[in-house]
């Protein structure tokens, strides 16, 4: 796809991913800046991140019938205003709002976006009543609402939304007890539940998702018993426990999850102990064990992860000599160890 150049701007090519043409502009806003861009004659994307662009600029954007992709992260002069603008872009598919001065109000105008694929209104104001209008996006894909106001109570709001298949619901006052009405996403293959409130109670609604590849826990009360329910998950390739009570005794629960090439146990109270348990997961790729109690000693029981290819032990007792030892028996692995 032919890359457009833009004096004054910072031409970003891969901006918002895919080889989409796209432009990354100045903080600085000024009236008008949008005016001086070429028209692309295929869809194209615009990176406002961390600028001062306010809503009349976004009114500036009306006539770009190409645009399809929109990111306005981190832009504290946007606001509810604003969102009336971008509602006439009917041809957007992916837009980032990861902005601070967001409310319902304003979701409430982007419900127009009948083509949106991806959604990222993470930290905004906005609390269940703007799920309801979220449900009025039929081939929503991709939806961050994380560090957002919503409970359990609206998740019943995007049982309609099908085609999700990523969905980050962290950082909010989330238990779990809403899970049950998302069972019906069964194309659901990454989800985020970080620092909520999440139990072992309701921990057990995860099975539902059985094309689940991607799973965050980290910081949550998740306990040892919980990993053999989450052994079910056959296509689990990422599973994120760190900051959990995750201890030595839980790590022969993973032994069914083959498929796994990312675990995260930074910050548990895993130890030497049961490291070798971990040897069925043979297709471990990156392996966190920073900040937990694991020396040199462990390090041995690692050497039958063969496709090991990054191990993070910042901030443990492994010295030099555990490194060499198991860098001997694989030469291809990366190691992260600073203090």
């Amino acid at each position: 796809m032919t890359q457009y150049d833009l004096t004054g701007f910072d031409e970003d090519p891969t901006a918002l991913t895919d080889a989409l043409p796209g432009y990354r502009f100045p903080v600085q806003w000024k009236d008008g800046l949008v005016s001086r861009l070429p028209a692309p004659e295929g869809p194209f994307g615009l990176d406002f991140d961390y600028t001062e662009i306010n809503d009349s600029g976004l009114g500036e954007l009306a006539g770009l019938k190409k645009l399809t992709r929109l990111s306005l992260r981190g832009t504290p002069q946007v606001t509810d205003a604003g969102m009336r603008n971008l509602a006439r872009l009917d041809g957007l598919q992916w837009l980032n709002l990861a902005t601070e001065r967001l409310t319902d109000d304003g979701i409430k105008e982007l419900a127009k976006l009948r083509h949106l694929q991806l959604l990222d209104l993470g930290s905004t104001r906005i609390t269940d009543r703007a799920l309801r209008e979220l449900a009025a996006m039929p081939r929503l894909h991709s939806l961050f609402i994380g560090g957002t106001r919503i409970t359990d109570a609206g998740l019943k709001e995007l049982a309609g939304l099908t085609e999700i298949r990523t969905l980050y619901l962290d950082y909010t006052q989330i238990t779990g007890t809403g899970l049950k009405d998302l069972s019906g996403l069964k194309k659901l293959q990454t989800l985020d539940l970080e620092r909520t409130k999440i139990t072992s109670a309701t921990i057990k609604k995860l099975i539902a998702f059985t094309r689940l590849g991607k799973l965050r826990l980290s910081r949550t009360a998740v306990e040892n018993s919980d990993l053999k329910e989450l052994s079910r998950l056959e296509h689990l390739h990422s599973l994120y426990l760190n900051d959990t009570q995750i201890t030595d005794r839980g790590l022969a629960e993973l032994a069914p999850l083959t498929r796994l090439h990312t675990l995260d146990l930074g910050g548990t109270n895993v130890t030497n102990a049961n490291l070798k348990d971990l040897a069925s997961l043979e297709n471990l790729h990156t392996l966190h064990l920073y900040r937990t109690a694991v020396t040199d000693a462990g390090m041995k029981e690692l050497t039958r992860l063969k496709k090991l290819r990054l191990l993070n032990l910042y901030n443990t007792s492994v010295t030099d000599a555990g490194v060499s030892e198991l860098n001997f028996a694989l030469p291809e692995c990366r190691f992260i160890r600073l203090k």
